[in-house]
């Protein structure tokens, strides 16, 4: 039905292509229930206490009440990302079948790999040029069907993705790193997640693929970034320090390990709308084996 207020109806969502050139993200949720679906590549996220790799073709759907973060990438992952506000969730999910998809916070993981001939189908749903057209009630439209579609699909997937389960510390450490950092010393964190130093930079190591200290560091970097991103003519020394840096060497050293080039080059290249944004996911991601099962049909 064509909208008839006089002004543009509001996108009620977003679907496009990512390429994965940036770092890695922190712990989040968001109003929007999200689908991720990935092209090529592999990818490792934490949700719910678990830890899971997404292949090829692998559907994972993430509800706004579900904290998530992506660990690990590899450095030619591409995926596609549905963003569907909760006034379009209610307005296409009318059928019982599609209940689910407007629950907050279900206690499943909806994670799974989808077979080759409907991930071909949605791989040209997803590449229909109607996502750039400037028709809003069209593009909404559009939405609603491809997010009702792509859960039709999965629903008939029959591979399940089991995540492997994060040590209780290990999740612990992954929260108090990403939202307040880390202290000097690592026994510090260790301490407040009950196990003892050497113990807890094993298992995070293990479950998580890199070391505490790499994951704040990658972490300081994100929050630097941003913020570089946000105001390419900012000082450079103060996003470093708000960042967490001690001193601006520090964070200079790190950001040119890690990116082969100096923050300057860097900010003045984004400021002519040049620069590649950095991609930290290519020294962390290390592959582990794909735990899946066959679901039985209904």
């Amino acid at each position: 039905m064509p909208h008839r207020s006089g002004r543009p109806a509001p996108l009620q969502g977003r679907l496009w292509r990512h390429v994965s050139r940036r770092t890695v993200g922190v712990p989040h949720r968001h109003p929007e229930l999200e689908l991720n679906f990935v092209l090529c590549g592999r990818a490792r996220y934490e949700l719910g206490g678990r830890s899971y790799e997404l292949i090829p073709d692998t559907m994972v759907w993430l509800f706004p009440g579900q904290t998530h973060v992506l660990l690990d990438r590899s450095p030619d992952l591409e995926l596609v990302i549905g963003m569907f506000s909760p006034k379009l969730v209610r307005r296409f999910t009318v059928q019982s079948s599609h209940a689910v998809l407007r629950d907050a916070n279900p206690a499943e993981t909806f994670c799974r790999v989808i077979p080759a001939r409907d991930a071909v189908h949605l791989r040209q749903l997803f590449a229909d040029p109607v996502w750039l057209s400037e028709d809003i009630d069209g593009v909404n439209a559009g939405l609603g069907y491809a997010m009702t579609r792509s859960w039709s699909v999965f629903r008939a997937a029959a591979t399940n993705v089991h995540g492997v389960e994060l040590h209780p510390a290990v999740e612990r450490a992954l929260r108090v790193l990403a939202e307040e950092g880390m202290e000097d010393r690592f026994d510090s964190l260790a301490r407040r997640c009950g196990l003892s130093p050497s113990r807890l930079a094993l298992l995070f190591r293990r479950q998580i693929g890199v070391t505490p200290g790499e994951f704040r560091l990658r972490c300081r970097l994100r929050g630097v970034l941003e913020a570089i991103g946000d105001n390419p003519h900012c000082n450079l020394l103060e996003a470093a320090l708000a960042g967490g840096f001690s001193t601006y060497l520090q964070f200079y050293r790190a950001f040119r390990k890690q990116f082969g080039m100096s923050p300057r080059h860097y900010k003045q290249r984004l400021a002519e709308d040049s620069a590649p944004r950095p991609d930290l996911g290519q020294a962390f991601f290390k592959p582990a084996k794909i735990q899946t099962t066959e679901l039985r049909r209904r």
